[in-house]
């Protein structure tokens, strides 16, 4: 069995203990206040190049983003979090080292059972030493339950160990939650970095999705609260696409606009699948030249609905708030009631968009204010 990887959540911020007698900066204070800043300024860059140096001794797969939402889905904060297994790299260029650790096995009632281990680390590079760091893993963990067998002790020892270890290193070496932009300017790859959600007011701060690069965008409010896009109904993605594509042109929310248009990217490219592999197996039609086969129109409101929206997107470069003024432009010019969404827009009214030419688009799109 392969050696854990299980990301602990909780804080890891060990309380240092202040020794007897003046400390190392008051000494430097004492003796040359101007040479004291200048060797706390080189202290301080240099740390920050071993951070550096750190990060980018690891792998992508060392780490996982955890990526905080307020209950509107707006993100508060993405910290990355360095995983057991890419502490022993990233320990390396520190010196960190942990001492024989004292071992417990605790049984539990159904068989399962856990191991806990206190140790000391020490960081060469700085000086610093932590009297008393703790690790443990228990064998009930899912993680130790794969393939119904049972686990192997010494991999849940082995385990406990590497988090002994990556505690030991993420405290000595200030790696514990790490800023996305940190990560990046130390040159990893973050579009390979696993992430996962955790959502405001849910129970325990539950994770509401876990993907490669991204983190799977699940609705917030409304009926399907909760659901990810890929498990929406038809019925629903309309009336969202129509919520959120009022939402990305509304000034008042402009601080979540990055957001609402990722869930509307999200919406988007949802249908878009669903057209392309839900509908069901058609004849091939002849093109023009009698060469290849002609692509079909989209038939359900859902393919409609995101094919216009492509159109006026691309029309106006994915200005979102443009292309709810193109469309107030429409409906204003047809004398009829203006709309800024496309999910308000009867069947006709998306079939005339649909047929509208690239020149028509774009004195549209100009009518609108997004033309040159």
């Amino acid at each position: 069995m392969a050696e854990a990887e299980i990301p602990v959540t909780e804080s890891e911020t060990m309380q240092p203990i202040r020794g007897k007698g003046g400390s190392m900066l008051e000494r430097w204070v004492d003796m040359d206040p101007k040479k004291a800043l200048e060797r706390v300024e080189i202290i301080v860059r240099t740390l920050e190049e071993l951070r550096k140096l750190s990060i980018r001794a690891t792998y992508p797969t060392d780490w996982i983003i955890h990526t905080s939402t307020d209950q509107d889905g707006a993100v508060i904060s993405q910290k990355g979090y360095l995983q057991d297994i890419g502490a022993e790299r990233a320990g390396k260029p520190w010196g960190i080292e942990v001492g024989s650790p004292a071992i417990e096995r605790e049984e539990f009632p159904d068989g399962t059972y856990a191991y806990h281990m206190i140790a000391e680390a020490w960081c060469k590079m700085t000086g610093e030493r932590l009297d008393y760091v703790e690790g443990s893993r228990w064998s009930g963990d899912p993680f130790f339950q794969r393939g119904g067998e049972k686990p192997d002790p010494v991999d849940i020892r082995k385990a406990a160990w590497a988090n002994v270890h990556g505690r030991a290193v993420r405290s000595l070496s200030g790696l514990n939650g790490v800023p996305l932009d940190k990560l990046e300017a130390a040159g990893l790859d973050i579009s390979k970095v696993v992430h996962v959600t955790y959502g405001r007011g849910t129970k325990g701060g539950a994770a509401t999705g876990a993907a490669v690069g991204t983190s799977d965008v699940v609705m917030a409010w409304g009926n399907a609260k909760g659901t990810k896009v890929a498990d929406l109904t038809e019925k629903d993605i309309v009336y969202y696409v129509g919520a959120y594509e009022r939402d990305v042109a509304n000034p008042e929310k402009a601080k979540y606009l990055r957001h609402n248009q990722r869930v509307l990217d999200a919406l988007k490219a949802e249908v878009e699948k669903r057209g392309k592999a839900g509908e069901p197996a058609k004849e091939p039609a002849a093109a023009p030249n009698g060469k290849g086969v002609a692509e079909g129109p989209p038939t359900s409101r859902g393919q409609k609905v995101a094919t216009v929206h492509t159109m006026l997107s691309d029309a106006v470069k994915g200005d979102g708030r443009l292309v709810a003024a193109m469309l107030r432009t429409y409906t204003k010019e047809k004398g009829q009631q203006e709309h800024a969404s496309l999910s308000s827009l009867t069947d006709e009214q998306l079939d005339e968009l649909l047929k509208m030419t690239d020149a028509q688009r774009a004195e549209l799109a100009k009518k609108a204010g997004g033309g040159a």
